[in-house]
């Protein structure tokens, strides 16, 4: 039988040990625990607003590049950026971002790109998960609104004094991890933002899952093709020599022949709702290559980024 223990007789036991000035002390770092819990701050936890937030600064100060990248967060783990400039031997930049921002925001991310430079190639990555986000996804994510404005949204709400306490000042002072394997591989958010305004891209830290036959079917929701007009009046616009979709892998228990049918498909849809050309790179990989079924691991990463390059060559 298990006994418990009050919140009153912890109190209790605390003054009669350590006395009232550290049973006041551990009041208030409670309440700072849950102040920040029910308020988190989404540039000090989230890894999706880092990046967000990075690349638009870096879309407007991106050096040229033969060779652009956009798209979801699989274009920002599953290629490498120098790597393949390497293969290729051109300059090549990524503004990927994530899922969430979508054709919109992706929209976005080359018009602040193209005001400064011409891209002779546009790259757009994109899992087919992206694909099928509903309307209702978009609005609740709010990446897409981040895109859209000069200020940060969390610095615009009521909130916004309280987020900017923990995001500028105590989180950066307390050294507060990034969740998860996120936090073990990147550390803190500010590593975080380093590491992408340095690449472009990230590497997904997560080991392999277990491999798991589902087969996955290719669809694109309302929302989305709704939002892909925006993009294909921007890239028009940006009049690159290229402009190519590339569909990143799923892990090949994935696939079946309905999937590459329903793959095929959506390609054709989305490109020529886009105007691009559908440039067809390894459909899946296989699954120890996978750190989930939409981002690839560090060696799955080096490998795709090699296919990547040689269906780009002439």
């Amino acid at each position: 039988m298990r006994s418990s223990i009050s919140s009153f007789e912890v109190a209790r036991l605390v003054v009669l040990v350590a006395g009232p000035t550290a049973l006041i002390a551990l009041v208030l770092v409670g309440a700072a625990e849950l102040w920040w819990r029910a308020d988190p701050c989404v540039a000090a936890d989230d890894i999706e607003g880092v990046v967000v937030e990075e690349q638009l600064v870096r879309a407007r100060a991106a050096p040229p590049a033969d060779v652009l990248i956009l798209g979801d967060s699989s274009a920002l783990m599953d290629v490498d950026p120098k790597y393949l400039g390497e293969l290729l031997n051109a300059r090549v930049e990524s503004l990927a971002t994530v899922a969430f921002v979508g054709p919109t925001g992706w929209a976005r991310m080359l018009e602040l790109y193209a005001t400064v430079h011409r891209a002779p190639t546009i790259l757009l990555l994109v899992h087919g998960i992206a694909l099928n986000i509903e309307e209702s996804t978009y609005v609740r994510r709010g990446l897409e609104r981040w895109t859209l404005v000069d200020e940060p949204p969390r610095l615009q709400t009521p909130q916004g004094a309280r987020r900017q306490i923990w995001c500028e000042l105590l989180a950066p002072a307390l050294g507060v991890p990034l969740p998860g394997r996120y936090g073990v591989s990147y550390g803190t958010a500010k590593a975080l933002r380093a590491r992408v305004r340095e690449h472009g891209s990230l590497v997904d830290p997560n080991p392999p899952p277990p491999a798991v036959e589902t087969p996955y079917r290719y669809e694109i929701s309302s929302a989305f093709s709704a939002r892909l007009p925006r993009l294909a009046e921007v890239v028009h616009k940006a009049a690159p020599e290229r402009a190519l979709l590339v569909l990143t892998p799923l892990p090949s228990d994935h696939s079946d022949a309905e999937t590459q049918r329903s793959r095929l498909e959506a390609a054709r849809t989305v490109s020529t709702a886009l105007g691009l050309d559908y440039l067809d790179v390894k459909p899946t990989m296989n699954p120890v290559d996978h750190a989930t079924v939409t981002h690839l691991t560090a060696k799955g990463r080096q490998r795709y980024t090699e296919h990547l390059a040689a269906a780009l060559r002439p």
